[in-house]
Protein backbone atom coordinates (compact mmCIF):
# COMPACT_ATOMS: atom_id res chain seq x y z
CA UNK A 1 0.00 0.00 0.00
CA UNK A 2 1.33 3.51 -1.13
CA UNK A 3 2.01 6.52 1.19
CA UNK A 4 -1.30 8.45 1.39
CA UNK A 5 -0.19 11.84 -0.08
CA UNK A 6 -1.93 15.15 2.15
CA UNK A 7 -4.57 16.72 0.81
CA UNK A 8 -2.31 19.99 0.61
CA UNK A 9 0.33 19.02 -1.78
CA UNK A 10 -2.25 17.69 -4.28
CA UNK A 11 -3.56 21.04 -4.29
CA UNK A 12 -0.34 22.55 -4.35
CA UNK A 13 0.29 20.34 -7.14
CA UNK A 14 -2.35 21.66 -9.12
CA UNK A 15 -2.02 24.78 -8.48
CA UNK A 16 1.67 24.76 -9.85
CA UNK A 17 0.22 23.06 -12.95
CA UNK A 18 -2.52 25.60 -12.78
CA UNK A 19 0.20 28.59 -12.30
CA UNK A 20 2.29 26.90 -15.43
CA UNK A 21 0.15 26.92 -17.67
CA UNK A 22 -1.38 30.59 -16.60
CA UNK A 23 2.66 32.03 -16.67
CA UNK A 24 3.53 30.04 -19.84
CA UNK A 25 3.94 32.03 -22.39
CA UNK A 26 6.91 35.18 -22.80
CA UNK A 27 5.57 38.71 -20.92
CA UNK A 28 3.08 36.45 -18.81
CA UNK A 29 2.61 39.69 -16.70
CA UNK A 30 2.80 42.65 -19.21
CA UNK A 31 6.13 43.51 -17.90
CA UNK A 32 8.15 41.42 -20.26
CA UNK A 33 8.44 37.99 -17.52
CA UNK A 34 9.78 34.73 -18.60
CA UNK A 35 7.73 32.11 -19.47
CA UNK A 36 7.59 28.89 -17.06
CA UNK A 37 9.63 26.49 -18.16
CA UNK A 38 9.54 22.71 -18.36
CA UNK A 39 12.71 22.74 -15.96
CA UNK A 40 11.06 25.39 -13.92
CA UNK A 41 7.88 23.03 -13.13
CA UNK A 42 9.78 20.23 -12.68
CA UNK A 43 11.94 22.05 -10.29
CA UNK A 44 9.07 23.28 -8.11
CA UNK A 45 6.99 19.92 -8.12
CA UNK A 46 10.23 18.41 -7.21
CA UNK A 47 10.72 20.51 -4.10
CA UNK A 48 7.10 20.34 -2.89
CA UNK A 49 7.47 15.97 -3.32
CA UNK A 50 10.70 16.83 -0.96
CA UNK A 51 9.11 18.84 1.70
CA UNK A 52 7.90 16.98 5.37
CA UNK A 53 4.37 16.34 5.25
CA UNK A 54 3.99 17.99 8.82
CA UNK A 55 4.62 21.23 7.94
CA UNK A 56 2.16 23.98 6.87
CA UNK A 57 1.24 24.70 3.33
CA UNK A 58 3.04 27.61 1.64
CA UNK A 59 1.71 29.76 -1.33
CA UNK A 60 3.03 29.21 -4.36
CA UNK A 61 3.93 32.16 -7.34
CA UNK A 62 5.63 32.26 -10.09
CA UNK A 63 8.49 35.24 -10.28
CA UNK A 64 9.19 37.15 -12.75
CA UNK A 65 11.98 35.13 -13.73
CA UNK A 66 9.65 32.23 -14.61
CA UNK A 67 10.73 29.85 -11.42
CA UNK A 68 8.33 29.54 -8.39
CA UNK A 69 8.28 30.74 -5.12
CA UNK A 70 7.06 28.96 -2.15
CA UNK A 71 5.93 31.54 0.48
CA UNK A 72 5.12 30.76 4.16
CA UNK A 73 3.65 33.77 6.26
CA UNK A 74 2.52 34.70 9.48
CA UNK A 75 -0.25 36.39 10.67
CA UNK A 76 1.85 38.14 12.71
CA UNK A 77 4.05 39.33 10.02
CA UNK A 78 7.14 36.87 10.11
CA UNK A 79 7.88 35.48 6.16
CA UNK A 80 9.42 32.97 4.94
CA UNK A 81 10.16 32.14 0.79
CA UNK A 82 12.06 29.85 -1.06
CA UNK A 83 12.81 30.76 -4.97
CA UNK A 84 13.27 27.54 -6.43
CA UNK A 85 15.22 26.99 -9.81
CA UNK A 86 16.99 23.99 -11.46
CA UNK A 87 20.55 24.08 -9.44
CA UNK A 88 19.93 26.41 -6.59
CA UNK A 89 17.45 27.71 -3.46
CA UNK A 90 17.31 30.80 -2.58
CA UNK A 91 15.62 31.60 0.56
CA UNK A 92 15.09 35.02 2.43
CA UNK A 93 13.25 35.22 5.61
CA UNK A 94 11.89 37.96 8.20
CA UNK A 95 11.44 36.53 11.77
CA UNK A 96 10.67 39.21 14.16
CA UNK A 97 13.33 41.60 13.99
CA UNK A 98 15.76 39.22 12.29
CA UNK A 99 16.15 39.26 8.86
CA UNK A 100 18.20 36.55 6.39
CA UNK A 101 19.15 35.43 3.22
CA UNK A 102 21.39 33.19 1.49
CA UNK A 103 21.25 30.53 -1.18
CA UNK A 104 22.11 26.94 -1.54
CA UNK A 105 22.80 24.60 -4.18
CA UNK A 106 19.85 22.09 -5.15
CA UNK A 107 20.07 18.26 -5.23
CA UNK A 108 18.51 15.63 -3.95
CA UNK A 109 16.86 16.96 -0.76
CA UNK A 110 15.74 20.18 0.87
CA UNK A 111 19.21 21.65 2.77
CA UNK A 112 18.54 21.19 6.60
CA UNK A 113 19.02 25.00 7.55
CA UNK A 114 15.94 25.87 5.39
CA UNK A 115 13.94 22.72 6.70
CA UNK A 116 14.71 24.11 10.30
CA UNK A 117 13.51 27.83 8.97
CA UNK A 118 10.67 26.35 7.29
CA UNK A 119 9.58 24.41 10.65
CA UNK A 120 9.35 28.23 12.28
CA UNK A 121 6.23 28.65 10.48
Amino acid sequence: MGKKIPPWKENLKKEILDQAKECGQENWDGYEACAVTIASLACATRFLDLLPDYISAPEICVEPDGEFSFDWLKVQGGRFSVSVSPTRLNYAGIFGKEHLHDSTEFKDEIPRPILELIKRF
